[in-house]
């Protein structure tokens, strides 16, 4: 069993935010401004990458309009949830 803490430091400089949701899989989250050619395919390929004893169990992509100093989860980002 993955902790936060292993995901954390396996994907450090990939992603914006890494938390648990109540039901215990990990969420890594990737915010964007522009997309530059990522979509949530690929980010979930690069997730699973660094974290080779993860499950990716879902993936996707929230696109939100620009709300300066808002969280990660509440701005546009890629998203990965690992089981």
């Amino acid at each position: 069993m993955l902790t936060l803490k292993q995901v954390k430091d396996a994907v450090q400089f990939s992603a914006d935010s890494v938390g648990k949701r109540k039901d215990g899989k990990i969420v890594v989250r990737r915010g964007y401004f522009y997309r530059n050619g990522m979509d949530a395919d690929k980010f979930a390929s690069i997730i699973a990458k660094l974290v080779p004893a993860a499950v990716v169990v879902d993936s996707g992509d929230k696109w939100t309009a620009f709300r300066g100093g808002a969280s990660v989860a509440n701005q546009s980002h890629f998203w990965v949830v690992l089981g």
